[in-house]
Formats: C-alpha cells, sequence, structure tokens
C-alpha cells in the first residue's frame, strides 16, 4: 500500500497536533479521528509512529548535542 495525499495530509494534520502543548475540544476530536482511522490502516499508523520516533529523536539529538564553539 502506498501512502496517498490523504494518508500524507492525516500524517501532517497528526504531527501539528501532537506538537501543540494543549488541545481544544475540536482539536482532541480532530486527533481522535486520526487515531481511529490508524487504528484500521496499518500505514497510517506505521507512518505516524515513525514520523513520531523522528520527531523525538531529533529533538534528543538537538538537546543533547555539544556546544558547538564559534
Amino acid at each position: 500500500m502506498t501512502l496517498t495525499p490523504n494518508l500524507k495530509k492525516l500524517i501532517n494534520e497528526s504531527v501539528i497536533l501532537a506538537s501543540l502543548s494543549e488541545l481544544n475540544l475540536e482539536q482532541e476530536e480532530q486527533l481522535g479521528e486520526i487515531l481511529e482511522q490508524a487504528s484500521q490502516k496499518e500505514i497510517l499508523a506505521f507512518s505516524i509512529s515513525e514520523v513520531d520516533y523522528l520527531s523525538i529523536d531529533g529533538a534528543l539529538h538537538f538537546i543533547n548535542a555539544p556546544y558547538w564553539t564559534l
């Protein structure tokens, strides 16, 4: 199965929503709907998981990076 434009849109929306410090009710419902679809579409669940991993991994590398001197 390939990532369709619709699946890419859902992945992008999930990343944006997951990165917010707080969600309003509409955002909570939107994220819930995306996660519900992910529970039924393996490619969507896998893609969201990978993007989450890369986001967290990238943030940890940035936090743990040595100080650069000029």
